[in-house]
């Protein structure tokens, strides 16, 4: 039997699915760990083919142990860039190909994923590459905006960023003519994921 809270979770996956394809996003599904490395193939090819160059990336920390840049590399990429607040990062962003990030929560009625700034993670590979893939953990997915909201801890007040991603970057601002990719990324993809394993990084190369 279906437990009541799977059985809602997965109401919450159906729902994001439905609303993030409405605005042109690509989605992908893990389910089990060991299919990361074919999925996030997937994701690549969907929105690059077989285009290699440079990537810059953050995770979230429950998938952090994984082995992205081998992965990364496997799919096409020629550098793989690890987030830090190096002074060069801003011209690596510039120069991507590909950013990979995390997420904080994703918004099921809106088809929105939420992603904050901070010192470990920040939105320029989210805003300079030609193409975006989130990660979003399916615990993390709510039904509205405010329920997102209210899981930032209090402790240390609102964090100095929150930037909601819905879709690739588009503008009508020149003629009232829909452009796609102007401020921002016009490729994006979420790959949803279920809770992992306890595989370790050395089983999943």
């Amino acid at each position: 039997m279906t437990k009541p809270w799977a059985a809602s979770q997965e109401r919450l996956v159906q729902m994001f699915e439905v609303h993030w394809r409405e605005h042109g996003g690509e989605l992908f599904r893990v389910r089990e760990e060991q299919s990361w490395p074919h999925v996030l193939n997937q994701a690549w090819t969907t929105l690059l083919g077989d285009q290699g160059g440079s990537v810059v990336y953050w995770v979230n920390a429950d998938v952090a142990h994984l082995n992205w840049e081998n992965w990364l590399r496997r799919c096409g990429a020629q550098a793989v860039y690890g987030w830090d607040a190096a002074d060069d990062m801003r011209s690596r962003c510039a120069q991507a190909v590909l950013g990979l990030t995390g997420s904080q929560w994703a918004v099921a009625e809106t088809g929105s994923v939420a992603l904050i700034a901070d010192a470990d993670r920040g939105l320029l590979p989210s805003v300079m590459p030609p193409a975006h893939i989130m990660l979003v953990s399916t615990q993390h997915l709510v039904e509205t905006v405010q329920e997102g909201l209210q899981q930032i801890p209090g402790s240390h007040g609102m964090p100095p960023l929150i930037k909601l991603v819905t879709g690739p970057s588009m503008t009508a601002d020149i003629e009232g003519t829909l452009v796609v990719g102007v401020h921002g990324p016009g490729r994006v993809a979420v790959i949803l994921y279920d809770t992992v394993g306890t595989l370790g990084a050395d089983e999943l190369r």
